[in-house]
Formats: structure tokens, sequence, C-alpha cells
């Protein structure tokens, strides 16, 4: 039996037209780990996001854990050097374990591109997530962020304003924290000194560098065009 859900999905936004885009392609340019495919990120929205790891010298990712309020589908393209295959389509925990996808991450062959998909909570569910960055000896906590996994745009946005994916934006956020905070990577339970998240690897810090430099830059774009049309 299929549970029948207390909220009812809406129409589709007639804003907002379909968009494609080849996930190889896509993961040629994106900047970080995750990375929105559409930039449709609302109420009721799917959001297919890529992630594309290989392996080398320095590639370990490390290791953290997830949990989100809404479902995460996993689709499979190319991989090699990890426990799936191309074509494998997995519903992933609300709560699980993120990282070390390679079964060797030091080897230069190994690779996996992967599509997460999730759909956005409708208008007034809200929306959780938590990232927790665990000890690598005991696996005990050592932080933990919570956040709310879809924003609303700000009332002095500007026309055309698309909201960022803040799953990125706090991940971003926490991660520095994290590295940076005094003794918050010291762990109370079993006392190991954990090293450094690695966020230079999956490039959360990028994405929102990005978002936030280019929505001045917009701002600055209708300034432009508010001055020239007031001095015609």
């Amino acid at each position: 039996m299929i549970a029948k859900s207390s909220v009812p999905i809406g129409r589709a936004d007639p804003g907002k037209e379909p968009l494609k885009l080849n996930v190889f392609t896509g993961a040629r340019i994106m900047n970080t780990a995750l990375c929105p495919m559409f930039p449709y990120l609302g109420d009721g929205d799917m959001v297919p996001a890529i992630s594309a790891f290989y392996g080398g010298p320095g590639r370990d990712t490390g290791v953290f854990t997830h949990t989100n309020s809404v479902d995460e589908i996993y689709v499979m393209f190319g991989v090699q050097g990890a426990p799936v295959r191309a074509g494998d389509v997995m519903v992933g925990g609300r709560e699980h374990v993120v990282g070390n996808y390679l079964q060797k991450p030091d080897d230069p062959d190994s690779l996996m591109t992967v599509v997460v998909i999730q759909r956005q909570a409708e208008k007034g569910v809200p929306q959780a997530e938590v990232v927790t960055f665990i000890c690598s000896k005991c696996q005990d906590p050592l932080y933990v962020q919570r956040f709310a996994g879809k924003g609303e745009a700000p009332k002095d946005a500007n026309p055309g304003y698309q909201l960022p994916f803040e799953n990125l934006v706090n991940s971003a956020r926490g991660t520095e924290e994290f590295n940076q905070k005094e003794g918050v990577r010291t762990c109370k339970k079993c006392g190991h000194q954990n090293a450094r998240f690695p966020i230079e690897l999956w490039g959360w810090q990028n994405y929102e560098i990005g978002f936030t430099i280019q929505e001045r830059s917009r701002g600055r774009y209708f300034d432009e065009v508010a001055t020239t049309e007031g001095a015609q």
C-alpha cells in the first residue's frame, strides 16, 4: 500500500520553463560537488544535482553524515573503482554517510559521476537538514550543523532572482567553522585529534562565493540599467 501524502502536489509553475542538460556536459563546468543542474530550488521543485569524484594522491574526501527531511534518489552514471555500476538507481536513507565512495581514493583510475535527486517540500512545509562531522577513529559526533533545506527570496531581491542551494551554502559555512574553531576537531569521547575536513575537494565554498559575487554583480547590472533609463 502506498501512503498518501497529507500535502497535495502543486501544479507545475508556468514561470519555470522545462530545461535539459547532459549530465557529463554539466559535470565538466560545475564548480562543486552536488551542483544543481537547474536553477529551480523553490517549493515543490525537483532538484537533480551532479557530483563527480576521481582518485589520485591526496584525493581522500573524508566522511560526514547527512540527514535530510526529504528523500534522495541516486542515479549512477560513469563508475570505476566503486561498489556500484553505471545505471544503478537507489533511494538513500533520510540519515546517511557521505564520502569515501571510491574503494581506492589514491588510484587515479577511480572515478564516479552520480546525480542526486530530491524534491523540495511544498509551500508551507518545513524542510530540515543536518550535517554532522564525525571522529575518524570512533565515529562520535564532533560538530553538528542544523539548517533549513529550502530558503526564501529576500524582499529586496532583483528581478529574476533564483534561490541558492541551501545545502551547499550552509555546508561551506559549517565546514569553515569546523576547520577553524578551536578544539572542535578534538574528540570528546576518545581524545583523537581529527584532521581538517578537505573542503577544497568538495568545492562548496566555490558555490557560495560564486552565488554571493554574482548576486552583487546582478545588483550592479540593475543599478546601471536604472541609471541609464533615468538619464533618458
